[in-house]
């Protein structure tokens, strides 16, 4: 909570994008000075990158919210924000782990593919809240489920 609501009114600063970028970006970069130690079997250096990926992800969980919200319009936000989140959670988060250890065991204890694995999922963020549509509130309540270009708030300095 230390780091998260300060990088949270930054978002509102410099925009939800930009701040999601600056988290994923450097959390993904903090995971191979992690894996070496894990190797080294340094524990000091363990928890020193645990930390650091925690502040990064920090950038990515703060706007997370603001950014989900902004995707749906607001007739649709509720279901849609649940839904996609639940979803993303369970496979995300609950598979990664496993997918991670598997990769290990295929590749008998290479950390490197946990990282190149880690890498995808970083790759995939990325291209997620770079194409994710950022509707207005204020946009006219229509009948019609069809993606509307004239309530969504694209800027290119927000991307």
């Amino acid at each position: 909570m230390v780091v998260t609501l300060p990088i949270a009114a930054l978002g509102d600063k410099i925009g939800v994008k930009w701040v999601m970028y600056l988290g994923i970006i450097p959390s993904f970069l903090v995971i191979i000075p992690l894996v070496l130690s894990i190797q080294a079997k340094n524990v000091a250096l363990i928890w020193l990158f645990v930390i650091l990926i925690r502040v990064t992800l920090s950038g990515a969980w703060a706007p997370l919210s603001t950014l989900m919200a902004q995707m749906f319009r607001p007739q649709a936000r509720y279901t849609s924000m649940s839904l996609s989140y639940g979803i993303g959670a369970a496979v995300w988060g609950g598979l990664s782990p496993a997918i991670a250890s598997l990769l290990l065991v295929v590749t008998d204890g290479n950390f490197w593919s946990v990282v190149a694995f880690f890498g995808l999922l970083t790759l995939a963020a990325w291209i997620g809240v770079r194409f994710a549509p950022q509707h207005s509130d204020t946009a006219p309540v229509t009948g019609s489920f069809t993606a509307r270009t004239d309530t969504t708030a694209v800027n290119i300095s927000d991307s």
